[in-house]
This record gives C-alpha cells, structure tokens and sequence, in this order.
C-alpha cells in the first residue's frame, strides 16, 4: 500500500559551503595537465521521513483511529486484506521531507590530462585495424 505523502512548508534549502582550488599546466596546442583539491561542507540536508502503520498480532495494519503504533489514520481506506474488509479506514504510512540536522563533508582530488592525438590518426586507425 502506498504511503501518503506531505509536502513540508518549513523545508529550508540546502546550504553547500564549498572550497576549490587547482592548478593547469597547458603544455602543448591543445594539451593540458591539470590537478585541483576540492572541500565541500553541505547543512540543512533535505532527506525523506517515513513513519510506517503499526501491525497487529496477527500482521494486519492498525484498526484503532488513534494510530497509536505510529502512521496516519485514513478514513477512506477499504481494508481489503491488510484489515477487516467489513470495515472503513486503517491506519497507512506516512512519508514527508524535512531538514536533516546532520552535515556532511566531501572533499578529494581531480586530475584530468588532455592531449591532441590528431597528428598521429594514421597510425592510431592503422593499429587499430589490427587489433581487430
């Protein structure tokens, strides 16, 4: 059974702090070696909250409007197999976004090398035919 879902009114944006520096090294037409470190703090994570319904004993969802277990009571639910089938309502998942109060941080190293290998097409087309 599919949850329901709430938006959140209050959901703050992410906030990303964030710190990069690097170096390029053009040593050719078209050639360029390059490395640079990055630092990244993100806060207010926007993560998704899901409260499930209760089950009883015998594993059926909750039948009691107070939802006490946990969920949402939702009167125009028909049971069928997850309840009384005689009866109207059951107490259903529920899922919402909100902001995480946890911070992460990221941080490494990113290299990248480019060099123009046009000079050499025939020699790259004829080894490549035969490796085929």
């Amino acid at each position: 059974m599919p949850a329901l879902k709430f938006g959140n009114p209050g959901l703050e944006p992410e906030e990303v702090t964030s710190f990069d520096i690097s170096t390029e090294w053009y040593f050719a037409e078209a050639a360029i070696a390059s490395i640079g470190y990055f630092h990244k703090t993100r806060t207010n994570i926007i993560a998704g909250q899901n409260e499930s319904a209760s089950l009883d004993a015998n594993g059926l969802r909750e039948t009691n409007p107070e939802c006490l277990g946990g969920g949402l009571w939702n009167t125009a639910v028909q049971p069928n197999v997850l309840g009384n089938p005689d009866s109207v309502g059951l107490g259903v998942d529920v899922s919402s976004v909100i902001n995480d109060s946890a911070e992460t941080t990221q941080s490494g190293i990113e290299m990248s090398f480019q060099y123009d290998l046009s000079n050499f097409k025939k020699d790259l087309v004829w080894h490549l035919v035969l490796v085929y």
